[in-house]
């Protein structure tokens, strides 16, 4: 985990990166993703924040950190302003920014329009778990440096909305993702999946890391009792 303490220009180059899973929204399958092979990049048609990737068929829509912009050229967010800026109009509509109550993950966010008198729609978005948005840098920070107030604090992968099932076919999260609720820091038998190769690292009643016990010459499983992975 990154400590509370990140240099400016390492912490720019972080949250470029996580861009890309700052604000995801419900994969849909979608005519302009037909045919595409691999990962397709689309800058979106309306807005300088927000982008697409096309994968499988379907496309899904992430949006830019603030004070960001997409780049066609380098298909990345680039700072708001700068010599890559090729999208946003100066003094155009602001981009505004809200916490919620219902999740200290989530925030209101309007896009920046790409040409002026586009209306800008405000819209709910989520940060990555185990990320929270932080109403001072208004980014999504690490849990440890972020006050949540009287905002409902998500703790477990299934609190975020991103991690629910989406459709008929979606398997239920707490199949995909393991709980450390009531759970100390460390090690931790994956819940649901005793006696099995399974574990979990928890931090703070969150998820930090999930695994499989390696496995030799006979099969492992991971027991609580050690606190690792054992020969059966």
């Amino acid at each position: 985990m990154l400590d509370k303490i990140i240099r400016p220009s390492f912490r720019m180059k972080v949250f470029m990166l996580l861009s890309a899973l700052s604000v995801v929204s419900a994969l849909e399958s979608s005519k302009e993703c037909d045919g595409s092979t691999g990962v397709e990049w689309k800058e979106d048609p309306t807005y300088c924040s927000v982008f697409y990737l096309c994968y499988n068929g379907q496309i899904t829509k992430y949006s830019c950190p603030r004070n960001m912009v997409t780049d066609p050229n380098s298909k990345a967010c680039v700072p708001k302003g700068s010599k890559l800026d090729k999208c946003s109009i100066k003094d155009s509509v602001p981009q505004c920014y809200a916490s919620l109550k219902e999740s200290c993950a989530k925030y209101i966010h309007c896009p920046v329009p790409r040409d002026l008198g586009t209306s800008v729609i405000p819209e709910v978005q989520e940060c990555p778990y185990p990320l929270l948005y932080d109403e001072d840098s208004k980014l999504c920070s690490y849990p440890d440096s972020v006050k949540c107030g009287d905002r409902t604090e998500p703790k477990d992968p299934c609190d975020y909305t991103a991690n629910q099932c989406q459709g008929p076919n979606c398997v239920p999260c707490s199949a995909r993702h393991p709980s450390c609720s009531g759970r100390p820091d460390g090690l931790n038998v994956w819940p649901g999946r005793e006696q099995t190769p399974y574990f979990v690292a928890c931090r703070g009643e969150r998820v930090i890391y999930q695994g499989l016990c390696p496995q030799g010459n006979k099969e492992r499983i991971f027991d609580p009792e050690a606190a690792g992975c054992v020969d059966i």
